[in-house]
């Protein structure tokens, strides 16, 4: 007769305990070869933001912009996009100036009107800030236009003569591509 402890060595374990233990060894393989041999590493550091410099004298702003993008001009507005052949040309970065005649929440009601006056507007609640020195309001909404959700982020400055709003818009689908210029231009504006 056999030894009992040989027998219950050379029977299968339970069944599923099969499954467990390739499941727990298939999580351990991948977290070892996914530290490296154990060693936790930080991601390498964020490459320069290749940019161009856009100066407007009359709103006493000088932004950082992706270089190559298109920019127009209406009134007093800046409106810049990606090259035509890319998708980012669907994605805007807009520089105005507005009248400096009440706080920056009833500036930034005033500004939106004409657009509230045509879709509903769900804001997320805004936040103070500072660029360059100078006290500013971030806000964020998204609304309806055209039969497409589209997305806007911005933020209005108060500048020494007016207030300047600096705003990124673009489809749902578009947003993330190019808000990180945005952000960009953000950090880096120069207030002059």
């Amino acid at each position: 007769m056999a030894n009992p402890t040989q027998r219950n060595a050379t029977r299968p374990p339970p069944r599923g305990s099969r499954r467990r233990l390739q499941s727990w060894a298939t999580a351990m393989a991948l977290v070892a070869g996914g530290t490296a041999g154990g060693a936790c590493r930080p991601p390498p550091p964020p490459q320069p933001f290749p940019t161009e410099t856009f100066t407007d004298d009359g709103l006493g702003v000088t932004l950082e912009l992706p270089p190559h993008w298109l920019h127009s001009r209406h009134g007093t507005s800046h409106i810049f996009s990606g090259p035509a052949d890319d998708p980012s040309y669907y994605t805007t970065i807009t520089l105005q100036g507005l009248p400096k005649e009440a706080t920056l929440d009833e500036a930034l009601a005033r500004a939106f009107a004409p657009l509230a006056d045509r879709t509903t507007l769900h804001w997320q609640p805004h936040e103070p800030a500072m660029v360059d020195g100078h006290a500013a309001l971030r806000y964020a909404l998204h609304f309806e236009l055209h039969e497409t959700m589209r997305r806007k982020a911005g933020v209005l400055v108060d500048a020494s003569d007016a207030f300047v709003d600096l705003s990124y818009a673009a489809t749902d689908e578009l947003f993330p591509l190019s808000v990180a210029a945005f952000d960009h231009s953000v950090r880096h504006a120069i207030f002059h």
